[in-house]
């Protein structure tokens, strides 16, 4: 009898720890792990507040005294047609009005509508006419002029559908009914499909140049994010710099892929956040670990009991205090030198909090500090180097029109569709950081391709 209690005890301790551990990933969101937003349900309650001294999150909008932004009338000159709305009685007592303007009249007030008009193709018919060999009797049709584009469909139409899909993110079929109800434009999709072929090849060149300005930036944020292909499990990578956002979809989520998107640079930082293919393919000195992951994570463990909370508390005030001298310095308050003083004891604090967890024998958490302070080195890359930010938050902006991409137009079928994804979020995204033009861009490129001129720049000269 006492055995089988002894017994019972295994496993009711067993299964104490089970619930415990599946208790802790039911716990886990966006807010206190590196699961994204939109993992949560939209009915969720938001999370309480860990800290009680973080101050509460601002108002959605323009905060008070935001000036607010209009848009700016037309001159007169260039609308289509001025309307005078001339008052005939009075809106108190309703006397008439003399036909005759006061003098001075005051200023009237502008107000312009915006209409659509009914949208009118413009559709050129190419007659390919035959001419019949006097001597061999042959047969020979007339060419398009090199310069008209291929198939049924112009450049600009082309890159019309290519921003319903890779600018806007529509699904083919949704794509498909803007272009039908929207421009008039009897499509397939089997047309659409040729389109974005002809897109990709016309936009490699770009993508090339995008790809080489990476791999030679000096500081370079990195991110990855599961994607959708029947009977695969593809992720998009992503890695982006002030200047430029570089994706590509791998068949996986290793080292090789990580290699595939950014090649090896030993001078060059590379931000990201834990996980274990930046930790084993990259040198500490080229490596900074993102602040952001490190505060969810410190946040999580600050509501664990017993050592683990305590520690995890005292790491995430640590991290209010560096944020709090990492402001200061974006605000000009601080040089670099003050910052590296501002931050020493915070510095630390962190080494002694970690040290202390790692020696409480906790399975999880004393794994996890030990990890920290065996890379404790790329924690602080942010300090030591010019031009580093203590988060790869740029890098999670930059995946973001990807991972909608992902949700509302399902998924892709082969490389080639995965290439299209690819090279658009990557036109796209470096487009937007120096105020481009997307639809004139594509444009510009389909026409390059087919007439066999240098492609359009994607990135300003001397970036």
């Amino acid at each position: 009898m006492q055995a089988q209690l002894d017994a019972q005890a295994e496993v009711l301790a067993a299964l104490r720890r089970e619930v415990a551990e599946l208790r802790s990933r039911l716990d886990r969101d966006s807010s206190n792990s590196s699961k994204p937003p939109a993992s949560g349900h939209p009915h969720a309650r938001p999370r309480p507040l860990v800290r009680p001294d973080r101050t509460t999150r601002r108002q959605r909008g323009g905060q008070p005294g935001h000036p607010g932004t209009t848009r700016n009338l037309l001159p007169v000159a260039e609308v289509s047609q001025v309307i005078r709305c001339q008052p005939t009685v009075c809106g108190q007592c309703t006397a008439p009005f003399s036909p005759e303007a006061p003098s001075p009249a005051p200023a009237a007030i502008r107000e312009q509508v915006w209409e659509l008009p009914p949208l009118t193709w413009e559709i050129t018919e190419y007659q390919r006419h035959a001419r019949t060999c006097a001597a061999c009797g042959a047969r020979t049709w007339g060419c398009r002029p090199p310069e008209a584009p291929e198939g049924c469909l112009g450049f600009r139409a082309q890159a019309a559908l290519g921003l319903f899909t890779g600018g806007v993110q529509l699904s083919r079929r949704s794509a498909l009914t803007l272009a039908q109800e929207l421009l008039g434009l009897p499509l397939s999709l089997g047309t659409l499909s040729r389109v974005e072929a002809t897109l990709t090849a016309a936009l490699a060149a770009p993508y090339a140049e995008v790809a080489a300005a990476v791999a030679a930036a000096p500081v370079v944020y990195c991110d990855e994010s599961p994607w959708r292909e029947p009977g695969e499990k593809p992720w998009l990578w992503t890695a982006t710099t002030p200047a430029a956002s570089l994706f590509r979809i791998a068949t996986a989520r290793d080292t090789a892929a990580f290699r595939e998107l950014l090649p090896e640079n030993p001078e060059q930082i590379k931000v990201t956040d834990r996980y274990a293919v930046y930790v084993h393919a990259l040198e500490e000195r080229e490596h900074g670990v993102c602040w952001a992951h490190l505060d969810r994570d410190f946040c999580y463990w600050s509501t664990q009991l017993g050592a683990a909370g305590a520690v995890g508390q005292w790491l995430a005030a640590e991290t209010e205090r560096l944020f709090a001298q990492w402001q200061a310095f974006r605000n000009g308050e601080l040089d670099r030198a003050a910052l590296a003083a501002r931050l020493a004891p915070v510095r630390a604090a962190v080494q002694a909090a970690l040290r202390w967890g790692a020696a409480q024998r906790l399975p999880k958490f004393s794994a996890f500090c030990q990890n920290l302070l065996d890379r404790e080195e790329t924690l602080w890359t942010f300090v030591r180097m010019e031009g580093v930010e203590p988060t790869n938050n740029a890098a999670e902006r930059a995946v973001r029109p990807g991972v909608l991409w992902r949700k509302t137009s399902l998924f892709t079928q082969s490389e080639r569709g995965r290439e299209y994804v690819a090279h658009l979020l990557t036109v796209r995204t470096t487009l937007r950081k120096h105020g481009g033009h997307l639809l004139e861009f594509l444009t510009e490129a389909l026409r390059c391709q087919r007439t066999g001129a240098s492609p359009p720049r994607l990135l300003p000269a001397g970036t």
